[in-house]
């Protein structure tokens, strides 16, 4: 049996792979995707063996990512590691059915013995909301909320009877098996610049994760001081991620 994750501390270092499949610059070598899949995999126990606190693997869809599933790929890494925590960074949880997500991610919590995280984002690709049956990324954030609660209850609650806007409803259902961990301990809200993403982690009582690749982390404080802002009104302790990418 793996043995449980260390204890929260006041700084955690983890590391992410968006699963960019790319040619080398240097040498010109490009893997074949198989070959992109097992080092992403091997990338997660070397960074046990560094000490890591945390390994994330992202979502991206058609395009030169190669990770439409991250889940999978924790699993698959869950039987090689013993310590080091398992996440999503991020799930675009607009585009599936958030009833199935909450089943998969408490089957993962089982499997990892309670390793298992995941950061929740909306997206923001045209493109891939549409191939998904969603008609733009206006509608995107509605729906992202809508899930992101559903979800929240499926994993803390015993039983849920629930009604929203874009699924059907549900009548009593408890999803099998149950996560080990508490919600508000597995999941994150991914964030950028969006004062309405930190207000929604805030109000839910969840930690905010902030994409560590597009700014410098100078460009983060107004959003920072707008959630610990927002989690004081809320009396939530505040969280905030900033992961590290690892090619």
């Amino acid at each position: 049996m793996n043995t449980p994750p260390p204890p929260r501390r006041p700084v955690e270092y983890g590391v992410i792979s968006l699963a960019d499949h790319l040619m080398d610059p240097v040498s010109g070598y490009k893997t074949s995707q198989r070959e992109r899949l097992h080092q992403i995999s091997h990338q997660a126990i070397l960074a046990e063996e560094a000490g890591f606190h945390h390994f994330g693997v992202g979502e991206h869809h058609f395009g030169r990512y190669i990770s439409p599933a991250p889940q999978l790929i924790l699993a698959t890494v869950a039987e090689r590691t013993n310590r080091i925590v398992l996440g999503t960074s991020v799930s675009l949880l607009a585009n599936v059915d958030p009833v199935r997500y909450a089943e998969q991610l408490a089957m993962l919590d089982m499997l990892t013995d309670g390793r298992a995280e995941a950061t929740f984002a909306r997206g923001v690709n045209d493109g891939t909301a549409r191939a998904f049956g969603i008609n733009s990324t206006e509608e995107l954030r509605e729906r992202f909320e809508e899930s992101l609660r559903l979800v929240i209850r499926l994993l803390s609650e015993d039983e849920v009877t629930w009604q929203g806007k874009f699924r059907t409803p549900i009548e009593r259902v408890r999803i099998e098996p149950r996560p080990l961990q508490k919600a508000e301990d597995m999941l994150w809200i991914g964030g950028g610049l969006s004062p309405i993403s930190a207000a929604l982690s805030a109000d839910v009582g969840l930690p905010l994760m902030l994409p560590s690749l597009f700014r410098w982390p100078t460009d983060y404080l107004e959003i920072v001081e707008h959630y610990r802002q927002q989690c004081a009104a809320k009396g939530v302790v505040p969280r905030i991620g900033f992961p590290a990418y690892l090619h």
